[in-house]
């Protein structure tokens, strides 16, 4: 089955994706990643994050960003963090091994600001002006319901799952390119 994926170029390549899906994909060797993330793969924040804060995803890396109960993440390029926070955040995150957690969060942004736009959940994707109307997404589902006339939806973005985005015969300098507009 590898075999064959690779013969006949299978990758991930929507042309756009939603945010929901951009969150579902995994940030260590992540396709739409600078060349610089790439090498953060083995550093010693990386592992904090992955062992620490269980950060595999997209998702639960905004999650390790973020936190949970209101400690502020330091500016991107801040470097000065408070090392003796003593939120509730913070005090989970150092019962769980990490040493310092607010590092972890900046290293978690820089990690962010490092996905090309086209990957990031958050850049916003620009508009295409092909979805259909809610009105015209409504009317196909009754339609698909009662055996009906369905309108083609022409849009370029990938929503639900990520088996959705796989694509086969993909030239692969294209991948990294945003979505051409009209």
């Amino acid at each position: 089955m590898i075999r064959t994926a690779k013969r006949y170029n299978l990758s991930l390549a929507a042309i756009k994706l939603d945010r929901e899906l951009k969150s579902k994909l995994p940030i260590w060797h992540h396709l739409g990643a600078e060349k610089h993330l790439r090498k953060l793969n083995n550093t010693a924040v990386s592992k904090c994050l992955k062992e620490n804060h269980n950060v595999l995803t997209i998702a639960s890396l905004l999650q390790a960003r973020d936190g949970r109960n209101g400690c502020e993440v330091p500016a991107h390029g801040q470097e000065t963090a408070k090392e003796n926070c003593n939120c509730d955040d913070c005090t989970k995150l150092k019962a769980k091994g990490c040493k310092h957690p607010r590092k972890c969060r900046q290293a978690a942004d820089r990690l962010l600001q490092l996905l090309l736009p086209k990957w990031n959940p958050n850049c916003e994707s620009p508009t295409d002006g092909l979805t259909l109307t809610r009105r015209r997404i409504q009317h196909n589902a009754l339609a698909t319901e009662h055996d009906g006339v369905v309108t083609f939806n022409p849009t370029v973005t990938t929503k639900g799952d990520i088996t959705e985005a796989f694509r086969v015969f993909v030239e692969t300098d294209m991948l990294a390119q945003p979505p051409a507009l009209r």
